[in-house]
């Protein structure tokens, strides 16, 4: 009976989450060449694109909710103004694809991200986020390993 009450109140303590879902921490991508860009949705809308802009021009579409600052493994990125929408490469995400917002576990292939120690931010398929320009955000094949793959979080 006594362990029962504990386990009921640990999720109120904030010692355990009540759900399966991991912690995140809120925080802006940018690529480790220029961390004066930000990964940035165009609206909070499924569908909206993304690429990128200055850092502070749209903070409300620019900080993601993030499994963890420096290296995760297979988990959703999703936009912390609305949490219900996730970073998406598509059904396959494929080099040259664009990166656009979507509804949150519509698509595991396209949502399911990993953060390398060496900042490639890659897809189950092992391709990876790409700064293809200053605004523009692509998927390409991580097997390079170049800087425009690699990405920090601020």
């Amino acid at each position: 009976m006594f362990a029962g009450a504990l386990l009921a109140i640990l999720p109120a303590l904030g010692l355990v989450s009540a759900s399966a879902v991991p912690r995140a921490v809120s925080g802006k991508l940018s690529p480790a060449s220029n961390t004066n860009l930000c990964v940035t949705a165009s609206s909070a809308t499924a569908g909206a694109s993304v690429g990128f802009v200055q850092c502070g021009s749209n903070p409300s579409l620019e900080v993601f909710l993030i499994p963890s600052a420096s290296v995760w493994a297979t988990s959703q990125v999703a936009l912390e103004s609305n949490p219900s929408l996730c970073l998406d490469g598509g059904s396959r995400p494929e080099v040259g694809n664009t990166v656009t917002l979507a509804t949150c576990g519509t698509n595991s292939n396209g949502q399911m991200l990993s953060k390398s120690e060496v900042g490639l931010i890659s897809f189950q398929n092992a391709n990876c986020l790409h700064k293809k320009s200053d605004t523009k955000l692509d998927i390409q094949t991580c097997y390079t390993m170049d800087e425009p793959l690699k990405f920090v979080v601020a």
